[in-house]
């Protein structure tokens, strides 16, 4: 909504033959569109307000409308390092009441951990982890229950040596004699990392409670 005033000032009237009644008049007038363009302003400065608080009514409505479409549980990453209001908790293993935060403890019961044992159960611990998904019966990751831990693995495999090895210059013979080579026992140099990973991104993963 606009609102918009023109003030008319009368200015002061030229004395007359009835002395300065036309003067009294334009005074009062022009007095009175003072006071009128004062509450106007003031008017306009409250439907301005008027519009912040609306305004930040909507986007509290947007935001309980998406916290109703998340369902308790969810596990969600964000691009930021504290977590997000209305109702997520840091996915760090933390120990939380069971009864304060009953709705969660509902889904996922002590999956990630009992807590102590009677009044606190733990949220799972996503810090620099990868997700898989469960199984269920496909075959593939056989033997899991939901929500267990995995350590790193790498898949068992060989490599072949090639027949066609060339020795030149002066050396130590291995042992088999001067001519054959015994590769029995012996490995290649080692390479690497400490750990096995696929290029990533990293992100907060925070769970939902409410």
């Amino acid at each position: 909504m606009n609102l918009s005033l023109t003030w008319i000032n009368l200015g002061t009237a030229p004395l007359g033959k009835d002395g300065d009644t036309q003067r009294t008049a334009n005074d009062k007038t022009n007095t009175n569109m003072s006071a009128i363009a004062q509450a106007f302003f003031g008017l306009s400065d409250g439907v301005d307000g008027l519009k912040v608080k609306v305004q930040g009514l909507q986007d509290l409505i947007t935001s309980l409308q998406y916290i109703n479409s998340v369902a308790v549980g969810q596990i969600s990453y964000f691009p930021r390092t504290t977590v997000p209001p209305y109702g997520w908790f840091k996915a760090n293993g933390a120990a939380v009441s069971r009864v304060t935060y009953k709705e969660l403890y509902a889904v996922i019961g002590t999956a990630f951990g009992a807590g102590d044992g009677s009044t606190t159960f733990n949220l799972p611990d996503l810090r620099a982890e990868f997700l898989r998904g469960w199984d269920d019966g496909r075959g593939v990751d056989a033997g899991r229950g939901l929500g267990t831990f995995q350590a790193d693995d790498f898949r068992a495999h060989s490599h072949t040596v090639p027949n066609d090895i060339v020795f030149s210059g002066n050396g130590t013979a291995f042992p088999g004699g001067p001519y054959g080579v015994n590769f029995s026992g012996r490995f290649t140099g080692t390479s690497g990392g400490a750990e096995t990973r696929p290029r990533n991104i990293a992100m907060l993963a925070c769970i939902r409670y409410a």
